[in-house]
């Protein structure tokens, strides 16, 4: 290794040593940001199927999707809800995970809804809005209400 990155290598790990509060070694694995972040954007996709997506869904096409993207968020947000899990009851078994995840997504068709209601509200007060589609791809809030 380089002699000056040798060198700063040292001082971050003694920055590590000192400046407590903001580091989380040696302890239990916390959720990840970078995780939760990628499923919020693919529960974005279960939710308003075709408007977060690069490639448009035909609808012949629909279930096989659907079915793919609901098995893999309940994979990755079983994972991270184990790990919060564990911060609370180190002994929690990984079923309680398991089960919290399949009612989230089983509440889904119910937060779809409710979430058109408020898409309708958004487009029905907006009288610059042309288009419903508009409110989902453009109105931020729209999102963060989702999520």
């Amino acid at each position: 290794m380089d002699k000056d990155l040798e060198k700063s290598t040292d001082a971050i790990l003694r920055s590590y040593e000192t400046g407590g509060g903001i580091n989380h070694i040696d302890g239990a694995n916390l959720p990840s940001k970078r995780a939760l972040a990628s499923l919020c954007e693919d529960l974005l996709q279960l939710l308003f199927p075709g408007f977060h997506d690069q490639e448009s869904i035909h609808s012949a096409d629909l279930r096989r999707v659907t079915a793919h993207r609901v098995q893999t968020i309940a994979e990755r947000f079983e994972a991270e809800m184990g790990k919060s899990l564990r911060l609370q009851k180190p002994d929690c078994p990984e079923a309680s995970a398991h089960v919290l995840v399949f009612k989230f997504l089983e509440r889904i068709p119910e937060v779809r809804a409710v979430l058109r209601t408020d898409v309708e509200a958004a487009f029905h007060g907006d009288p610059a809005a042309t288009t419903m589609d508009e409110i989902i791809l453009a109105y931020p809030y729209i999102e963060a209400v989702a999520i």
